[in-house]
């Protein structure tokens, strides 16, 4: 177990770096771009709206590598996570990420209509 452990951690440690960049927008703001539509807005500049910035410090931690394509997360009372996949799955997931537990009776969900192939 010992001789995993320093691969498993340099691996995790070289992911975490890799997703630190801060490289530039791969689309154009909402006030360079042109309008998606030929509605007429009802008053100027209604649909362009000034971007917002934050400068909130925030931390992504990986709770958990084997989900599918999560989709949304929400935080439950005891710590747990209620976590969607967008293949239509609904998982609990505990506060550790190492128990998943696969909600099931959901309908089945076509995801792939929906515009976004991910």
């Amino acid at each position: 177990m010992k001789k995993l452990l320093l691969p498993i951690l340099l691996a995790s440690a070289t992911g975490l770096i890799s997703c630190q960049g801060k490289g530039k927008p791969s689309e154009p703001s909402s006030k360079e771009e042109k309008p998606n539509t030929n509605y007429k807005p009802a008053f100027e500049g209604q649909t362009r709206i000034t971007p917002v910035k934050t400068s909130t410090p925030y931390n992504v931690e990986v709770l958990n590598t084997s989900l599918g394509k999560p989709w949304g997360i929400i935080n439950l009372p005891d710590g747990r996570f209620l976590i969607t996949e967008k293949s239509g799955y609904m998982n609990v997931v505990s506060a550790d990420g190492k128990q998943v537990s696969k909600i099931e009776g959901f309908p089945k969900v076509d995801f792939k209509r929906t515009g976004w192939n991910a």
